[in-house]
């Protein structure tokens, strides 16, 4: 071959080489570019989870807190009817003070995650009716002293509610735990 064909055919060697080139330096780019917008989204739905995660486990201290905050009224005012020394009464009063803003945070939260209304309303109503029956306990242990000790049917009424309390919160937390 001469010298002007081999410079020929080197010069549409170059030209036939850098469009295969940038074309694999585009294809690449382009490449890095996707990847790089698909790691953003996925980064950004492992954060929305891990916020969702997080919402549901502290809705689920809450609904523990509630519980635990009912179990000490239920004891504070057995220690008293038992008793009838007022140093019982104290966890049964601050749990009472408690209760209300926990209850109170509880509903707010369950309401924003468009939780189950019916079973929030199930718990609402029943934990009225067992504080209203707590209330009225300690009361006629006021008034009637140790009398109040031989009406078995408020205890019976009192471990149904806590029973149907206890059944709502578990449901309620079932579903917080299938969000986490």
């Amino acid at each position: 071959m001469c010298a002007g064909t081999i410079a020929l055919a080197r010069q549409n060697m170059r030209w036939t080489i850098f469009p295969l080139a940038l074309g694999l330096l585009l294809g690449g780019s382009v490449a890095f570019i996707a990847t790089a917008w698909s790691q953003q989204g996925s980064q950004q739905e492992l954060a929305r989870r891990a916020e969702a995660q997080v919402q549901a486990l502290q809705t689920q201290l809450l609904l523990r807190r509630v519980g635990a905050q009912l179990v000490d009224i239920e004891t504070g005012q057995r220690g008293f009817i038992i008793t009838g020394q007022t140093a019982f009464l104290e966890p049964y009063e601050q749990a009472r003070r408690e209760l209300s803003l926990s209850y109170g945070e509880l509903r707010q939260r369950l309401l924003q995650e468009g939780g189950d209304r019916s079973a929030l309303q199930r718990l609402e109503g029943f934990i009225e009716r067992r504080l209203a029956q707590v209330d009225r306990n300690v009361e006629q242990r006021w008034t009637v002293g140790e009398a109040v000790l031989k009406d078995l049917s408020g205890y019976v009424s009192g471990k149904q509610l806590m029973d149907d309390i206890r059944a709502e919160l578990l449901q309620l937390e079932t579903a917080q735990a299938a969000l986490v």
